[in-house]
């Protein structure tokens, strides 16, 4: 299993990428750094902060919207 702090600037951009509905800058993303969509989130003290995976938060943000 890999990891990626919350903080990362990676990881805000997936985020923000996701929320905003940014399919482009998501392909780009995904394209750029492989498994990505697999690695779990971690605080700056190495504890878990996500039990999903980045893919499954994009996942749940694209059902969940209106």
């Amino acid at each position: 299993m890999e990891f990626i702090k919350h903080d990362d600037p990676l990881a805000i951009s997936f985020v923000r990428a996701v929320k905003t509905g940014n399919l482009d800058a998501l392909r780009r993303l995904l394209n750029e750094v492989p498994g990505l969509a697999s690695k779990r989130a971690i605080d700056n003290k190495g504890v878990l902060v996500l039990l999903c995976t980045w893919l499954q938060i994009g996942l749940d943000t694209i059902q969940t919207a209106p």
